[in-house]
Parts: structure tokens; C-alpha cells; sequence
């Protein structure tokens, strides 16, 4: 059965619908991570390098970020609203203290501006300042609908989708970062690298599945496998394991 093409409310068609399953995302472990942001903050656009940040820190799914307002944000208890999503109930999510100190700068700056250049067709080199603006209004979203005819008043998934797709082209990961499979790189990714994360620092899986949201262990134990950097220093700082095999083979 061939796919079909969807139409936007603009009367545009649209890509047809694959159903092909892309696999897991690009967890961008190690250095991966931190080259990843500043190649999107070199790039842009910046709305979308602090959605993915966000992503990462609350370890969310990207749809949750783009529907967050700004009364969503508990300054006072350090903790964000996550709307209900996919059967999950909402949830008043802790922030960290980077998470904290990420949104304050932020407030206090206004957002975020970025000066870039771009090829811009018979004018040639054009220098201008990527913006992101930090909601004025309690019910303003962080990350607004750029066009008049979107279907919702934010941002959706498939712009960002398309955001990365488009930085990834030119990202080329560090040496130190190991084997990077740049195509898979994914706004899904940050959330791949926050619960790495979250196992890595030995957070309780009771804890690390509340705060990311997800109910299954099969589905929990699916998110963030270990590099073999990591599966190294994790044998190395074993000391009964290694004094075991030392015994064994001495």
C-alpha cells in the first residue's frame, strides 16, 4: 500500500507518511552531547537549542517542551508543569540546579540572540541575530508558532525534526566521542542522554523512571545502554571484581 500524502491547512502537500521504524535514537554519550549543543548553537536555529536543552534537562519528549507556557515554571518551588501526554498524567517535574540556574539566566537575558550568516540568494552574505524571546505572559508559550496557520499556538514536533535533520548534516563529532551515528542524532536524543545520565550517577531506577515518565521497566532498560567507555570504567572501579579475576588468574 502505497503512503499517503497529507495536505496542511495551507492546501501544501506534505511529505507522505513512512512508517518505517527509524530505531532508537543517538544517545550522544561521552563528549557527544556538549559538541552537539555548540554545533546547534554555531548553526541554529536557537529556538530549537533550547528546546533540546530542555529536553535533556527535564528529560521530556520533545512534544512536552514545545507545549510548555511560561506559568508552567514554579520559580518559587524550582519545578515545571509537564502536561499530560501519551497516557501519562501531569506532572509537577523537579529542576535541577542547572536546570534552575539555564531558565533564570535566561529570564534575566530576555532569551537568547545568536548573530549569524547566510548565503541569502542576489544579496549574497547576510548577517543577522537568530532570537529566542523568553515569554513576557503567563499563558505565552516558550517556543510560539511561527506561522499563522499552524495548527497549534506552539512549536510541533515535525519543525523541530527538521531543525536537526539540518544541523546534523555538518556536525562532525569529536574524536574523543567515540562512534557517533550522526543520522540517528534526533531531538529524541536528549532524552536517550538524560537517562544515561540518570543511570550513569547511579540515580534509583524507581526514581529515574518517575522522573522521565515512563512506567515499564522493559521500556526503561531500553533507554540509556552504556558506551564502552562507560562499561570500562565501570569494570575498572570494580575492585572486588578485578582483585576476583586477579586471584583467579595470578
Amino acid at each position: 500500500m502505497a503512503p499517503v500524502k497529507r495536505r496542511s491547512q495551507a492546501g501544501h502537500a506534505k511529505k507522505p507518511v513512512s512508517n518505517k521504524k527509524r530505531g532508537k535514537a543517538e544517545p550522544l554519550l561521552g563528549a557527544a552531547w556538549a559538541a552537539f549543543l555548540q554545533h546547534l548553537a554555531n548553526t541554529g536555529p536557537t529556538w530549537a537549542l533550547i528546546a533540546i536543552s530542555l529536553a535533556h534537562l527535564l528529560c521530556c519528549r520533545i512534544t512536552e517542551i514545545l507545549r510548555l507556557q511560561l506559568q508552567d515554571i514554579q520559580w518559587e518551588t524550582n519545578k515545571v508543569r509537564v502536561r499530560e501526554l501519551k497516557g501519562h498524567a501531569e506532572m509537577l517535574k523537579p529542576l535541577s540546579r542547572a536546570a534552575v540556574l539555564f531558565l533564570e539566566k535566561l529570564k534575566a537575558e530576555g532569551g537568547r540572540k545568536i548573530s549569524r550568516t547566510r548565503m541569502w540568494g542576489s544579496r549574497g552574505l547576510v548577517t543577522f541575530m537568530d532570537c529566542w524571546k523568553f515569554p513576557l505572559e503567563g499563558e505565552g508559550h516558550l517556543f510560539p508558532a511561527s506561522r499563522k496557520d499552524c495548527a497549534t499556538p506552539h512549536r510541533n514536533k515535525d519543525a523541530m525534526a527538521k531543525a536537526i535533520r539540518t544541523a546534523r548534516k555538518s556536525f562532525v563529532p569529536p574524536p574523543e566521542a567515540g562512534a557517533i551515528q550522526v543520522s540517528k542524532i534526533r531531538s529524541h536524543s536528549a532524552r536517550h542522554r538524560c537517562i544515561n545520565d540518570l543511570k550513569q550517577s547511579g540515580t534509583a531506577t524507581s526514581t529515574a523512571m518517575r522522573f522521565s515518565r515512563i512506567r515499564s521497566c522493559q521500556v526503561f532498560n531500553g533507554y540509556g545502554q552504556q558506551s564502552e567507555d562507560q562499561i570500562a570504567e565501570a569494570l575498572l572501579a570494580n575492585a572486588n571484581l578485578q582483585q576476583l579475576w586477579l586471584d583467579i588468574y595470578s
